[in-house]
């Protein structure tokens, strides 16, 4: 009978292959990944192209990030990998696989078309050779014994000939790729420290190594603790100040050196520290508050300050500045939400009457530092120009003048070519070309929305209460669009004119014809005429006789109007459960096109537009806020959503609750900029609030005492009831 039999590799030949196969699939994607490449590409946004001096710089700094050391690292490492490979691979080919064929005839040592004494003959010979008593193998006697059974026995030879084996069907071998060394008592101690040293000692550092520093975080890359703090002061100061919002930024432990390795504290800084202090008005760094008062706080908010006012700093103060300023846009994210998420809390009631809820100056200024970070500018009149490169503060004069009054980038960009030439004219045409380089870069957002009402009942009015979702359309273009725009908006409405008067025209010849003629309208009078002469004869007759004919058959009807009136009854409850499944169905629909976009929100990559931030030490994608407020009330009304995906065109949903008064009612629709200054954009929107529909109880629930008491009773009496019960 057949069996298994399991064999382990004595001779390291089956072991050598697998471990090159598995060796393959880990080295082969490895180079793919980790190789360094060198991606020399022509980078053609306006930063890389800048003459100006910061954007040299900013170049430089990303140049010096690049690890070259590790680049060289790991391509050493790659190649004595696979180094390792090819000795591997060289070693599999020197193996010679043993597989040998049972061949009686070779045992014997005759040819195939032997006759059977030839033979019987060499098998004698070979037997004197080959027995034990001779000296000779016994192994190799036995196999010769068998080589000629299987040549002249009947049974035998029918085993070789159907299994190949005189024997019969042997034993089901499985090799395993493992050398025998491994299983062998002398080695068991080292195979199982190997096997505790990687399961119980290594696996468990990596994967509680990788959990510690996961659970650190918030999914934007912030410290938990410091999503915990930020609760905390808001709760603490819900109304905050532009100078207050720093200072709570600056207490971000991002920015402390227990929390953050980045972060180096030399002993420079018991000297540079204290002097940018005096260079640096209203800072409060005397303020013995925490953590306002903890020292890492003080500096922090020191180089926020010289950074906004693009003060120079040393060396060692930039490259501090450098790491706490690329933090910042995450940790103002996190600020807005905690803050709005708090604001939208406590007005719905979910906190004590204690707490206050922040206004909506005080997520706005979280809003604006962003990109006053970004950009290195205190949010001041005409200090939004300060955007663009080569202008100083001394040339914002030429802006405001007499002639002209220019106080943003895009009515910069909407001025003519000669204009802007001559309020730049003491740049030379290098200078100008980049700051139209800009320009161009720069958004201009079209900004459209559409109400929506989740209801039943009617889809089309805002009751009082109800879940208002507004589809909000966004587009996105750049600012080049609006160059020289002022001849092309006179040709535009030129345009206009000139069709409005086409289509007035077209209005006056189609009332023209559509005015009947003199001799048309005598032809309808004396038409007319005749008609109503007839009608006036003829209806009294019909009405007699329709009124005799229905009082004679009201009897015999009677009958038949119940028969119909329970067809209709029947067919409109057939049309009232068919709307009920359209509805249900459109319902579902309306939903699987709701889970759809949050898919495809959430699957989107986090890539937009390069923001133009020669003063930001980082690469910086261009990042919105978007949401609803009342700035009559001076509340927010929705939460924001933080907008990282804008490159053309993006839908989004806001919802929020209606009032509860009917009236109408005026929020504002604000689109935000995270890296930008005074490219937001706004508008109004009107929601005409009605009554809410009032629900009729229905007698099916209305319950007396009585009943309610019966209910308690039988529920009791159910509750201390037993199965034999």
């Amino acid at each position: 009978m057949a069996g298994m039999k399991f064999e382990y590799d004595e001779n390291g030949a089956k072991f050598v292959y697998f471990l090159l196969s598995f060796y393959a699939m880990i080295i082969i994607p490895c180079t793919y990944y980790f190789w360094p490449k060198k991606t020399v590409k022509k980078s053609t946004h306006a930063e890389d192209q800048s003459c100006y001096e910061p954007c040299r710089v900013k170049i430089q700094l990303l140049a010096e990030k690049e690890p070259r050391q590790r680049g060289i690292f790991v391509k050493l490492v790659l190649i004595i990998a696979w180094i390792v490979f090819f000795y591997l691979a060289y070693k599999a080919s020197q193996i010679e696989i043993e597989h040998k064929e049972y061949d009686p005839f070779a045992i014997i040592g005759v040819d195939r078309s032997a006759t059977d004494q030839e033979i019987k003959k060499k098998y004698r010979e070979q037997a004197k050779v080959m027995h034990p008593d001779k000296g000779g193998d016994a192994k190799k006697f036995e196999e010769l014994a068998k080589a000629y059974q299987a040549l002249t026995d009947e049974e035998t030879k029918k085993n070789w000939i159907e299994f190949g084996n005189p024997d019969g069907p042997g034993v089901t071998q499985f090799g395993i790729a493992l050398p025998k060394w491994i299983i062998d008592g002398k080695n068991s101690y080292i195979v199982l420290g190997a096997y505790i040293l990687v399961f119980m000692v290594i696996m468990p550092i990596i994967v509680g190594t990788w959990w510690y520093r996961s659970i650190r975080y918030t999914g934007d890359q912030v410290l938990i603790i410091t999503t915990q703090l930020y609760n905390f002061l808001i709760m603490k100061s819900p109304q905050m100040n532009l100078k207050k919002i720093i200072m709570v930024l600056g207490s971000s432990r991002e920015f402390e050196r227990h929390s953050n390795p980045e972060i180096v504290e030399r002993p420079s800084d018991n000297t540079e520290v204290p002097q940018l202090l005096k260079d640096l008005p209203d800072l409060q760094e005397k303020t013995r508050e925490l953590p306002y008062s903890a020292p890492y706080s003080i500096k922090a908010r020191a180089l926020i300050h010289a950074h906004l006012s693009r003060l120079p700093l040393s060396p060692n103060l930039t490259k501090d500045k450098n790491i706490l300023i690329k933090k910042c846009p995450f940790l103002i994210n996190e600020l807005v939400g905690n803050t709005a998420n708090f604001a939208q809390a406590v007005m719905s009631n979910y906190f004590p009457k204690g707490f206050t809820a922040p206004k909506l100056d005080t997520i706005e200024n979280m809003m604006r530092l962003s990109p006053m970070i970004v950009q290195a500018l205190w949010n001041k009149s005409k200090c939004n120009l300060l955007q663009l490169p080569h202008i100083e503060e001394s040339q914002l004069k030429h802006f405001m003048t007499k002639k002209r009054n220019i106080g943003s980038i895009k009515q910069f960009a909407e001025t003519n070519d000669s204009d802007r030439r001559s309020i730049l004219r003491n740049l030379t045409d290098e200078q100008y070309d980049d700051i139209l380089r800009v320009c161009s870069y720069y958004p201009s957002v079209e900004m459209t929305y559409k109400v929506n009402i989740d209801d039943d009942e009617d889809e089309h009015t805002i009751t009082a209460g109800a879940l208002v979702t507004l589809d909000v359309f966004l587009k996105r273009d750049s600012l080049k669009v609006h160059f020289g725009s002022e001849d092309l908006d006179k040709q535009e409405v030129e345009d206009t004119k000139a069709d409005e008067v086409d289509e007035l025209t077209a209005n006056e010849t189609q009332k023209e014809e559509n005015k009947a003629k003199p001799w048309q309208k005598q032809q309808k009078k004396t038409k007319s005429k005749p008609k109503a002469k007839v009608t006036k004869v003829t209806k009294p007759k019909k009405v007699e006789q329709k009124a005799k004919e229905e009082s004679e058959s009201d009897i015999e009807e009677s009958g038949l109007d119940e028969d119909a009136n329970e067809n209709v009854s029947a067919s409109e409850d057939k049309n009232t459960k068919l709307q009920e499944k359209n509805s249900g169905d459109d319902y579902f629909e309306k939903f699987q096109q709701m889970q759809k976009k949050k898919e495809k929100l959430e699957t989107k990559a986090k890539i937009s537009h390069r923001v133009y931030c020669p003063y930001f030490p980082d690469i910086k994608q261009e990042c919105w806020w978007l949401y609803v407020a009342d700035k009559k009330t001076n509340t927010i009304i929705s939460s924001p959503i933080y907008i990282q995906t804008l490159k053309d065109t993006e839908e989004f949903e806001l919802k929020f609750m209606a009032p509860k008064i009917p009236a109408i009612y005026t929020y504002t629709l604000i689109l935000r900029s995270d890296s930008y200054l005074d490219f937001d954009v706004i508008k109004n929107l009107k929601l005409d609030v009605k009554k809410a529909q009032d629900i009729e109880e229905h007698p099916q629930w209305n319950f007396t005492d009585e009943e309610d008491a019966k209910e308690d009773e039988k529920e009791d009496d159910d509750e201390y009831a037993t199965e034999s019960d």
